[in-house]
């Protein structure tokens, strides 16, 4: 049964990828305008698209034992995860819009404690709304791909894989870049990003002599001069019952 779905799931992978990288656009609601600069500009579109389609490869890798399940169970168990993803995604918006902080461990046993972190229910409502809205949505997706999924051409798929892998290496050797001249609009982004871990490479720059470290230094002395905007314990920007932007 497995071999006669990988290619739905590879297809929901890469449609759920966009959906998320929709939704992280919220993120940067918040962006400094004034740091805004058309290499920030290309680096927001190349590492959302990028991280977004990795964090997405990741859960589909957890789908593949469901590609053993009759059709039902499979199509519900694909859409079940697929939708906690992008609900889950969503509410750490949520979070990023009160806090300047993503969701983790900590913030998840604050929520449940209802400590500090907190959210009217209205939110509660709207979450769970979403979730089932968001559930028949994937579970009618999957089903539609797998009917489908043999009038879908193979090299179709596999050019947008290369493209978005393309996207990422793009996104990962701009902030290499960035990175080792300390530019602050591009090395800003990855804070906005959740699980975002974009490569950087000053040893190898330095031998080059493409790195800028009176820049970097001066960075780093600004980020210890302005420590606390984005750690946990830093003041909320607006209070935890008030409705996210």
């Amino acid at each position: 049964m497995a071999k006669y779905n990988h290619r739905a799931l590879g297809w929901f992978i890469l449609i759920n990828a966009l959906f998320a990288s929709l939704i992280s656009t919220r993120f940067f609601i918040f962006f400094p305008a004034e740091l805004v600069t058309w290499l920030s500009t290309v680096f927001v579109i190349t590492s959302t698209i990028g991280q977004m389609s990795l964090l997405a490869m990741v859960i589909g890798l957890f789908l593949l034992p469901a590609l053993f399940l009759q059709q039902t169970p499979r199509r519900l168990v694909i859409a079940l995860i697929g939708a906690l993803g992008l609900m889950l995604l969503f509410m750490d918006t949520i979070v990023f819009a009160q806090y300047r902080f993503h969701i983790n461990a900590v913030v998840v046993g604050l929520i449940l404690a209802g400590d500090i972190v907190s959210f009217p229910l209205t939110v509660w409502l709207m979450v769970i709304g979403g979730l089932v809205a968001v559930l028949i949505l994937e579970f009618w997706l999957v089903s539609l791909l797998e009917r489908k999924q043999q009038s879908i051409k193979p090299k179709l798929g596999r050019k947008l894989g290369y493209s978005i892998f393309a996207v990422f290496i793009v996104a990962n050797l701009i902030h290499a870049w960035a990175f080792a001249y300390a530019n602050q609009p591009v090395s800003m982004v990855s804070r906005y990003l959740p699980l975002y871990y974009p490569l950087t490479a000053n040893s190898q720059l330095q031998k080059l002599g493409w790195v800028d470290l009176v820049a970097i230094e001066q960075q780093r002395r600004l980020k210890v001069d302005g420590k606390g905007g984005f750690e946990l314990s830093a003041k909320p920007y607006c209070r935890a019952g008030s409705t996210a932007a």
